[in-house]
């Protein structure tokens, strides 16, 4: 009779256990941030990542292109085409109007950045920009370390028009992967005080300081020497 009872009562917490899960687990306990407040995302703040020291803010530099800086810098610094979740390749519409292969012989893209797109300090996003960095990048630049030239050796020219906001660039070689080398805007400040102190490497970050000069004004070409 005592086993009877005994068992009786174990079956009664395991019941009793099941329906706790049940409701527990189906309704899991609210945050302060969901509980019927809005969660959107406000201007400014501090945003904290756990890791180790970063070796520098670049990584279009083969010292600081480790998986801990793209981390951090990867939604810092502006992007024509960003990857998301889902591995799906986008533009970045809070940079571009728009990003085309506009033609095949000789391969030409054409990049639309937005009028609004500045840099921190006001200072308007251009096509000097996207020059500045395919120089960088293309391996002309004796002891400049980059990541990877991939790409960036291809093109033969990067031309500014309509007050810098249009980019067209022209391909001496077919490059099929063109978005993966768009030539990102990167902040010339971040590289130093002029363009002869532009080896990327620096650990300097987007400021209020004016940045420097590019190589040309907007509406100008740069050519491959």
């Amino acid at each position: 009779m005592r086993i009877r009872w005994l068992v009786g009562i174990v079956v009664l917490i395991l019941v009793a256990a099941g329906v706790a899960w049940a409701l527990l687990g189906s309704n899991p306990r609210r945050t302060a941030s969901s509980a019927g407040q809005p969660t959107g995302i406000g201007e400014g703040g501090t945003v904290t990542f756990a890791g180790g020291e970063p070796s520098g803010f670049n990584p279009n530099t083969s010292k600081d292109n480790g998986t801990f800086v793209q981390n951090v810098v990867g939604n810092v610094y502006p992007s024509v085409f960003r990857t998301h979740p889902d591995l799906s390749v986008r533009l970045d519409s809070e940079l571009m109007d728009g990003a085309e292969l506009t033609a095949e012989r000789p391969q030409t893209v054409t990049y639309r950045i937005r009028g609004d797109a500045v840099w921190s300090d006001g200072t308007p996003i251009s096509a000097a920009d996207f020059v500045y960095f395919w120089e960088q990048q293309n391996g002309t630049i004796e002891d400049n370390d980059v990541a990877s030239t991939a790409g960036y050796q291809d093109i033969g020219g990067v031309t500014g028009s309509a007050d810098g906001k249009t980019v067209t660039v022209r391909f001496d070689r077919p490059f099929a992967d063109w978005q993966a080398c768009s030539p990102t805007s990167f902040p010339p400040t971040t590289c130093g005080s002029s363009r002869a102190a532009g080896t990327p490497g620096s650990t300097a970050v987007p400021s209020g300081s004016r940045r420097a000069a590019p190589s040309g004004s907007p509406g100008t070409t740069g050519k491959r020497a």
